[in-house]
């Protein structure tokens, strides 16, 4: 395998030239990527290196030839632990993609992991090029293929996921605007106190509708989504060494109402508390320095 790659030491931005519906770019990591969220789908195909992956509050190992589906609603980051982390990305632009194709990824269910090995990581990557050229250079059929390449490429991937895949989720599929909106006003807002009240009028539907499609289709409500959140930055702030705020302070910039509330959510999500997970990923950081 060849690629042209883009070297950079954290997560940057994928240009999206000329309104493009599909965005790609094999990138290569060399340190941990912070917490983020998009305003798109996404698909991490990853070559080469490993690391910890964190979703949604959870953690899992990463490597070679597994690949990840993302919605609107999840938030994440990698603590890279084999550099360097060589990621196949696309970015998927729903509201500019055409009417089947968007359904398609609309209608699979996400966040997903799935793995692959030997000729199956060349076979993907061999799409992922080929489409990276059709953006890139186009010709007469241009849109066309982008779609043919993309749709292509989304199935081989969706193939490796852990699930009969003819499921798709009719809640989302047929609450997307609804359900994306939602997220995206608590993922901007998460700062600032929000009651499920808010949520709803910014998006004019009733609290109990919202309450009701977005438990179904998330999994919890918006106030355990809300508080997964806030304890992701969390999370990140502390593992800054750059950030000298003290954990109160990280507490109340992130949203919570009171430290006691905070220790409760970041002990349930991470099985420790903010102080003892602190100290733990010093002492990691410290092992890690050490070692030859």
């Amino acid at each position: 395998m060849t690629e042209n790659k883009t070297l950079c030491s954290s997560f940057d931005e994928i240009p999206d030239k000329k309104g493009n519906s599909v965005a790609c770019k094999t990138t290569y990591l060399y340190d941990d990527i912070p917490i983020h969220k998009h305003d798109h789908f996404e698909i991490e195909f990853i070559l080469n290196g490993s690391a910890e992956h964190w979703l949604n509050g959870k953690s899992s190992l990463v490597g070679a030839g597994d690949a990840i589906f993302l919605k609107h609603s999840d938030i994440h980051s990698f603590r890279i632990s084999k550099k360097p982390l060589v990621i196949l990305n696309m970015r998927l632009y729903i509201s500019r993609l055409s009417g089947d194709l968007r359904q398609l990824i609309i209608s699979q269910r996400a966040p997903c992991i799935g793995h692959t090995e030997g000729s199956g990581i060349d076979e993907r990557f061999e799409l992922f090029r080929q489409l990276e050229h059709v953006i890139s250079f186009g010709g007469k059929y241009r849109e066309a293929l982008i779609t043919a390449y993309t749709t292509i490429f989304f199935v081989k991937i969706a193939e490796l996921f852990r699930y009969d895949a003819g499921g798709a989720d009719e809640v989302w599929t047929n609450n997307y605007e609804y359900i994306s909106a939602a997220i995206k006003y608590v993922n901007d807002n998460y700062m600032h106190p929000i009651k499920l009240s808010d949520v709803a009028k910014s998006i004019s539907i009733s609290p109990n509708y919202l309450s009701e499609i977005f438990s179904q289709h998330i999994g919890y409500g918006i106030k355990e989504y809300l508080t997964r959140l806030r304890c992701m930055y969390a999370q990140s702030m502390l593992e800054d060494s750059a950030h000298h705020s003290s954990i109160t302070n990280i507490a109340e910039s992130v949203g919570f109402e009171s430290f006691s509330s905070f220790s409760r959510a970041f002990r349930k999500l991470y099985g420790m508390s903010p102080s003892e997970y602190l100290k733990d990923y010093n002492r990691r950081n410290v092992k890690q320095q050490d070692a030859p």
